[in-house]
């Protein structure tokens, strides 16, 4: 029956049995035999046949309303399956590295998501604070901060943040938050460290509006720390103003757990980057997708 009404649905939409059956590629007779299956199915005529044009009844309009839908969701629901299918049908070993802070709120909440779609994938990810070159030759795919040089890979541009600075809520009642950039030397701050393991001495702040620019004196830093995960960690619970990537730190400010500290000043710019060798197989692929995916949310 199912089928018939397609039929039926294919016969009032094209309004003539000839090109109905010339399209769908079965005779008239045939069409006009399964259509009156169908009349007879549901007890009521659905094609006034006594004429030259094509008519329907009143009950015919009815069907139709009732199922012109039936075979785009018959389409559709045949792609989901076609595409469930394919996505089982992927196999393989993902070795993954990935930017730790960067990966902490904005993918490692999805990952679950990532291998119950694709069941056939199994993922080895290293977490790697500040990725700078390619890790290893075992290595499928890489998010880093920066693109690396090598004719062999290709880099994809995927977002930029901003290190910010910020504070606990008991900082801002023991010290309060300066209010210009110079009152800063006035604060205990959390110092970067560079890629050889060296505290700065010295970091360039820039307003991100005027793009106004600010040497900050950090040689009297007690605390320096290469990590925004850490940072973050620590500065929960520190008598400190600390550095955090954007993206790792909404979740505090929505609860309240931290306040801006001069929102428009910034310490770092970082953009992120998707890397992988220039032929990817299809497992790699589709995991690419999900990162895109995952770096668009906020």
């Amino acid at each position: 029956m199912l089928d018939n009404l397609v039929l039926f649905v294919s016969l009032y939409e094209f309004q003539s049995f000839k090109k109905c059956a010339e399209t769908l590629d079965i005779s008239a007779p045939t069409l006009s035999r399964r259509i009156s299956d169908l009349e007879s199915k549901l007890g009521k005529k659905l094609i006034i046949r006594d004429t030259k044009n094509f008519e329907p009844t009143e009950f015919g309009i009815y069907i139709y309303n009732q199922t012109k839908n039936i075979p785009l969701f018959i389409e559709n629901m045949l792609n989901v399956y076609k595409k469930i299918d394919n996505q089982q049908n992927i196999n393989g070993v993902l070795t993954i590295a990935l930017g730790d802070s960067i990966a902490y709120e904005l993918i490692n909440p999805h990952i679950n998501e990532f291998l119950n779609q694709y069941p056939g994938i199994k993922l080895n990810i290293s977490y790697i604070p500040n990725i700078t070159a390619w890790p290893s030759k075992n290595i499928d795919v890489v998010l880093s901060v920066g693109h690396i040089n090598d004719r062999n890979l290709n880099n994809r541009f995927l977002r930029k943040e901003y290190v910010k600075f910020y504070c606990n809520t008991n900082y801002v009642a023991k010290y309060g938050i300066p209010a210009h950039v110079d009152e800063l030397k006035n604060h205990s701050i959390f110092g970067p460290i560079n890629d050889n393991y060296l505290a700065l001495n010295y970091i360039k702040l820039k307003n991100i509006n005027t793009h106004e620019e600010y040497l900050l004196d950090l040689t009297a830093n007690r605390l320096n720390i290469n990590s925004s995960i850490h940072s973050r960690k620590i500065g929960l619970n520190a008598d400190f103003i600390f550095g955090c990537i954007e993206s790792l730190i909404q979740n505090d400010l929505k609860q309240n757990l931290i306040v801006p500290v001069l929102p428009n000043w910034a310490m770092l710019e970082l953009e992120f980057y998707l890397i992988t060798k220039k032929n990817t197989s299809e497992q790699a692929q589709v995991f690419i997708n999900f990162i895109y995916k995952c770096m668009n949310q906020i």
